[in-house]
């Protein structure tokens, strides 16, 4: 009876184990996917960000704006690039927990809008969240809410590129 004990303690402690080494695999997976789609964003190729939502991703931009599919967003991304060759967003993950029965994902942290040096609206930002699922054993992002909550702004340039309702400091 001992050594049923001893063996039964011991594959329940290995369960944790596994269990928790999947969830840290999961979770270093979303990062390493976060981080490639933060360069697919600061290089602009807008079919390689696409690549990391599902086709019905819905995302709250930090201006209120829904956009709904891939389609949607597609459209938004080209015009925002267009009208701001040089302006990219900066994701960066704060935590991220897992749900391995179910396979998905929710992901928290900061986000900033960069441009170039001498753009006085380069530098706003604020805090994200993101719903991941894992699809066909990878993980793409179903969905993101973007808040702004600072905006470095001069002489109200920000509000020439997007709306930005700051108040001066």
């Amino acid at each position: 009876m001992k050594y049923l004990f001893t063996i039964l303690i011991l594959l329940i402690t290995s369960n944790i184990i596994m269990a928790q080494d999947s969830i840290d695999v999961n979770r270093n997976k979303i990062l390493k996917l976060r981080s490639g789609s933060n360069l697919a964003i600061k290089n602009q190729q807008i079919e390689n960000i696409l690549e990391y939502l599902t086709e019905d991703i819905n995302i709250v931009a930090s201006n209120g704006e829904i956009f709904s599919g891939k389609i949607a967003f597609k459209n938004a991304l080209t015009n925002v690039f267009n009208r701001n060759p040089d302006l990219y967003f900066v994701r960066n993950p704060e935590e991220v927990l897992i749900n391995t029965k179910d396979n998905i994902a929710w992901k928290k942290g900061t986000w900033t809008a960069l441009g170039p040096e001498t753009d006085s609206w380069k530098n706003y930002g604020g805090n994200y969240s993101a719903y991941w699922v894992k699809i066909d054993g990878t993980w793409k992002i179903k969905s993101e809410l973007f808040v702004r909550l600072y905006c470095n702004k001069q002489n109200n340039a920000c509000q020439h590129h997007i709306k930005c309702y700051c108040k001066r400091a």
